[in-house]
């Protein structure tokens, strides 16, 4: 058992030392190379469960369960599948989060929460390398960005501007009492989908958040894509696991356990399911030689 935890221990070293090495900013970075970049942080979360013993993949779950703990935005309610469920998971699972809700900084601030400070090991605010408060770390989840904003133009080219309201329409102001003025933009569908991260937290790593603001969790659009599935019979299999550079024992987990969260369908372990089929195979033997006596 302490090779195989030196083992993981090394491969997350190799993964960081490799990213460290080849270092090329993210604005710099192709959607291939981005991708190359996300799936080596996916990994590296990945191996980490591991080594703590915390695979959310290896215990047995219904698809009751399965549904009851997929994490989900808590300021839509809307859920997370694929790549995206297992890293969260995975996070509520190593931080021993009740509930595994997840918001977006932004979100959080609207909730009237403020990142906290993160703690050292005495328990004292932490820095960070340069000095400066260091705050609680979340986690990322990658999507596609199809359309950018930027600023609208006049006739003469000039960025165009216009007075700042809140949500009730009124003119928002400064300390002085003027009326505070934003550039106006319009959106623009890029011509080709760029890969991006979003850095999710938990609602727990706010202080000041007004929690009844959270919204329940929504299966609905899950359970229409399930019935969808079934008539049109979607290849659900997920596609970028191979590409983690994970042994292929722990990728089949991982396709296995994303399939039957997306399915709906109970969930068994690889190593449950060859158990069980053993177990039926002796049980059918015992069977035979009894009806032979």
């Amino acid at each position: 058992m302490a090779r195989k935890a030196d083992k993981l221990e090394n491969q997350e070293v190799a993964t960081q030392v490799a990213e460290q090495s080849n270092y090329v900013a993210w604005e710099q970075k192709s959607n291939v190379e981005r991708m190359e970049s996300f799936n080596g942080y996916v990994k590296s979360i990945l191996l980490h469960s591991i080594k703590e013993k915390k695979q959310v993949w290896n215990k047995e779950q219904s698809a009751k369960d399965l549904d009851n703990s997929i994490p989900y935005n808590a300021s839509t309610g809307y859920t997370f599948s694929g790549v995206d469920s297992l890293l969260l998971r995975t996070q509520a699972e190593l931080k021993g989060y009740k509930e595994p809700q997840f918001i977006t900084m932004q979100q959080g601030n609207f909730m009237g929460g403020k990142l906290k400070r993160a703690l050292d090991e005495n328990g004292n605010p932490a820095l960070t390398k340069n000095g400066k408060d260091a705050y609680e770390q979340g986690i990322k989840v990658a999507f596609l960005q199809r359309y950018d904003y930027i600023p609208k133009l006049d006739s003469e080219g000039k960025e165009m501007t216009r007075i700042a309201r809140d949500k009730e329409g009124n003119p928002k102001l400064d300390k002085e009492g003027k009326e505070i003025t934003e550039i106006v933009k319009e959106k623009v569908f890029l011509r080709e989908p760029r890969l991006e991260t979003i850095t999710l937290y938990h609602p727990s790593q706010f202080e000041g958040l007004d929690a009844s603001k959270l919204k329940e969790r929504n299966l609905e659009p899950l359970q229409e894509f399930r019935e969808r599935q079934k008539e049109n019979n979607y290849d659900l299999r997920p596609k970028n696991l191979d590409n983690l550079g994970l042994d292929k024992e722990t990728t089949n987990h991982l396709k296995n356990f994303l399939t039957a969260e997306m399915k709906g369908l109970n969930y068994v372990p690889i190593q449950q399911q060859s158990i069980s089929k053993l177990q039926s195979q002796v049980k059918e033997q015992n069977q035979e030689m009894g009806r032979s006596l």
